[in-house]
């Protein structure tokens, strides 16, 4: 979608798919919500079965097989430096897909777990050595290790998930408090990727260095964009803990800077600092508004600069580029480690646009699909303008977003329904029994999973009681 980057570097071996299904992760806190209809145990499978078909195209791409000479040995093989950025995105990888099966497994706990585990190892065993004759991966066993580590990982945050969901669930119901706060620790993710922290100080201080170029180094398109993916956090903030919150991103984005001058491949620079700066600014002035209507203007505002950074900077004299009509094999070319980075940040914009819209009372299908029409004409646009390249799947990322956000844990409530910072009513029985969508199976843990069960309501009021 944007200019090509040069490739500085490679992120780590084979690690192609992670950037595919990997960078998803921040979708995955989306889907996480069990207690919905369309949170069922069919749907999570579905679920699985679009992560396992992502990870299978980005291992396997291009698809140009080649001969290897004594390919178990090569399988075999064991680097002596070992990259922790490979090693992290070898585990990320299969995050998504051991919380998907876990969720659409769950009503047995057991022989779930141990069907999703064959199935899980077996893929990451046959994903490497299907790479073995793949041009351009390079097949490791103990690959698959880290992949089979990423799954058990995903299906114990599955089972911590659902055990503190069904104690939650007795006090209060799909709250857009817990949708808010998969919105920040999203936007957390955005910006500290590869997620790996170094506390040397040679290192910090190289993270830090960008800032003695002053204003002389800004970059007025990476100020904008830090400056408009800040208004989905400080918005949500906003929504989680009310007016307060929007202070709140002050600290919050202390916190960030401070992330980036220790995360791996990371770095401090003034147009950070200003694009933070001008979020916070954006985030405490609209407070001044009303909830609506500064939401309304916000998703305007992410719109345009959605469009801005698909068509600039403008360069008449550029040659014009081939577009990529493959799905996925732009980010698959040059610095995966830019690619996924430059990925993440737009994945964050799609789906904090379509959060304020739901907020808004949006229903997330004609969202998305207008989302994914503003891209598609993007993209033509790209494809006639010098210097950029058009990218057939910036609207697939865009539905994949919207499907997110469609399953975010929150009840759609207009601004004018509920008061600045007011804590959603705790749920009654009947509301509690449609929303559940499964019935009161899905509060009800299977035999011998631990989980807490949610106490029936009381006889006297009808009325769930409230935790101590």
């Amino acid at each position: 979608m944007a200019n090509d980057q040069t490739a500085h570097g490679q992120l780590g071996r084979g690690t192609g798919a992670g950037i595919i299904a990997g960078k998803l992760s921040a979708a995955t806190l989306g889907i996480s919500h069990v207690m919905r209809r369309r949170s069922s145990a069919r749907h999570w499978l579905l679920v699985w079965m679009v992560f396992a078909a992502l990870i299978t195209y980005g291992s396997l791409y291009p698809f140009q097989w080649l001969a290897t000479p004594r390919p178990w040995q090569t399988l075999l093989a064991v680097p002596h430096d070992i990259d922790r950025g490979d090693v992290l995105g070898n585990v990320m990888l299969f995050v998504p897909l051991g919380l998907s099966g876990a969720m659409a497994l769950r009503r047995w706990p057991l022989g779930g777990t141990l069907l999703l585990l064959v199935c899980g190892v077996a893929l990451a065993v046959a994903l490497q050595v299907a790479q073995l004759w793949t041009d351009g991966r390079t097949a490791a066993l103990y690959d698959a290790a880290w992949n089979s580590a990423g799954l058990v990982v995903g299906i114990v945050l599955a089972t911590l998930y659902l055990q503190v969901l069904a104690k939650r669930a007795c006090a209060n119901f799909a709250t857009p408090r817990l949708a808010a706060l998969l919105i920040v620790a999203a936007w957390f993710a955005s910006h500290l990727l590869p997620w790996v922290p170094s506390f040397d100080w040679q290192h910090i201080k190289d993270n830090l260095k960008p800032l003695r170029a002053g204003l002389e180094g800004i970059s007025p398109l990476l100020t904008m964009e830090i400056a408009i993916r800040a208004l989905p956090a400080g918005e949500a903030l906003a929504v989680a803990f009310g007016a307060v919150g929007a202070l709140l991103f002050v600290p919050a984005a202390a916190l960030l800077l401070l992330g980036k001058a220790v995360v791996v491949g990371q770095s401090v620079n003034v147009s950070v600092v200003c694009g933070l700066g001008g979020g916070a600014a954006l985030t405490l002035a609209g407070q001044l508004l009303g909830d609506g209507q500064r939401r309304r203007l916000m998703a305007l505002v992410l719109f345009a600069g959605i469009a801005a950074l698909a068509l600039l900077p403008f360069d008449p004299y550029a040659p014009l580029l081939a577009a990529d009509w493959v799905p996925f094999a732009g980010l698959l070319r040059n610095n995966m480690l830019l690619n996924a980075r430059s990925l993440i940040g737009r994945l964050f914009l799609y789906a904090g646009l379509l959060w304020l819209l739901r907020v808004e009372g949006a229903r997330p299908l004609p969202a998305s699909l207008g989302l994914a029409l503003w891209l598609a004409m993007l993209e033509l646009l790209q494809v006639v303008m010098p210097g950029q390249r058009a990218d057939l799947t910036e609207p697939l990322w865009a539905l994949l977003c919207g499907w997110a956000v469609w399953l975010l844990p929150m009840e759609v409530q207009p601004a004018s329904t509920y008061r600045r910072g007011a804590s959603p009513a705790p749920a009654t029985p009947a509301a509690l029994q449609r929303a559940m969508g499964d019935g009161e199976r899905a509060l009800t843990p299977a035999p011998g999973s631990g989980a807490a069960r949610c106490p029936p309501p009381t006889p006297t009021t009808g009325s769930w009681p409230r935790p101590r």
